[in-house]
C-alpha cells in the first residue's frame, strides 16, 4: 500500500497501535471497505490528512476518539443549528486544509493487546473517520456555493439527528447496519492469530453491548423518519467511501 504523509501514524508510540495500523491498512486494501476514502486521502485529493496519534488526555475508560478539523476549528463548531454557540463557515475557512484525527488513549488498559487495538482502530476508521468523505468533497466542490455548503453541513451535524453525530453512527454499529465495520471485523477475525482474534472479538462484543444501550432512541427517530442524510448538493454527487 502506498505510504504517504497524508495518512500519518508516526505519532503512535503507545501499546500495539503501530502494528494495529499496519493491520488496518492491509484489511482496507484487501476488503475494499473504506478503500475509496483511504485512496483519496492518500493522494491528497481534498487537501486533507488522516492523522493517528496518542492522546494522554483521554481517560482509562476512553480507548479512542475521532475528530475532523477545518483549519484549526472542530467541524462541529460550524453547525449553525447551534447559532448561540457557533459561527458559519466562511469562504476563507472553506479553503483551509482539513485534518481528521484519530486519537488513542495512553491510559487505556488494553492498549498492549493487539486484538483490542485492531478493534479500536477499525471502529474509529470505519464508523467515524471515513464517514467525513462527503464533507471533504463538498468543501472542494466548486459547483456548491457557500450557502448550500452551510445547509449541507447543518443537516449532517445537527444535534441528535445529524448522520455525522457519534450517537447516530454508534446506532449503526450496534444495530449491525455499518457494513464497513462488519466487513473489516470479519477480516480481522480470520486473519489475526487465535489469541489475538479472541481478544478482538471480546472487544468487539463490549463495543456492541455498550452502544446497544442507546439504540432505542435512534430506533424511534428512524421510525419517525427524522434521521435523514441530506442530499449532496454538488453537481456530480459525492465520491464512494468504499472501493
Amino acid at each position: 500500500m502506498e505510504s504517504v504523509s497524508n495518512i500519518d501514524a508516526s505519532q503512535f508510540t503507545t501499546g500495539q497501535y503501530q502494528k494495529a495500523f499496519l493491520f488496518l491498512a492491509k484489511a482496507v486494501q484487501e476488503t475494499k471497505a473504506g478503500w475509496g476514502f483511504w485512496t483519496l486521502i492518500a493522494k491528497g485529493t481534498y487537501q486533507t490528512r488522516l492523522i493517528l496519534k496518542d492522546d494522554a488526555t483521554l481517560t482509562e475508560k476512553q480507548a479512542a476518539s475521532t475528530k475532523c478539523f477545518i483549519g484549526e476549528q472542530d467541524m462541529f463548531l460550524f453547525d449553525m443549528n447551534e447559532k448561540s454557540l457557533n459561527t458559519p463557515l466562511s469562504a476563507d475557512e472553506r479553503g483551509e486544509p482539513v485534518k481528521i484525527v484519530i486519537s488513542v488513549g495512553t491510559k487505556w488498559p488494553d492498549r498492549e493487546n493487539l486484538g483490542a487495538c485492531v478493534e479500536t482502530l477499525i471502529h474509529e476508521f470505519a464508523v467515524h473517520a471515513s464517514e467525513f468523505l462527503p464533507v471533504l468533497a463538498a468543501l472542494r466542490d466548486e459547483t456548491i456555493n457557500l450557502e448550500a455548503l452551510q445547509t449541507y453541513l447543518n443537516g449532517l451535524l445537527d444535534g441528535v439527528t445529524g448522520t455525522l453525530t457519534d450517537g447516530y453512527q454508534h446506532y449503526l454499529l450496534a444495530s449491525g447496519k455499518s457494513t464497513r465495520f462488519t466487513t473489516l471485523c470479519k477480516y480481522a477475525a480470520k486473519n489475526l492469530s487465535d489469541s489475538e482474534a479472541q481478544a478482538f472479538e471480546k472487544e468487539q462484543q463490549k463495543d456492541m453491548n455498550k452502544e446497544k444501550k442507546n439504540m432505542w432512541l435512534y430506533e424511534e427517530l428512524v421510525k419517525q423518519n427524522r434521521v435523514k442524510e441530506p442530499k449532496y448538493p454538488g453537481k456530480n454527487g459525492p465520491p464512494l467511501i468504499d472501493g
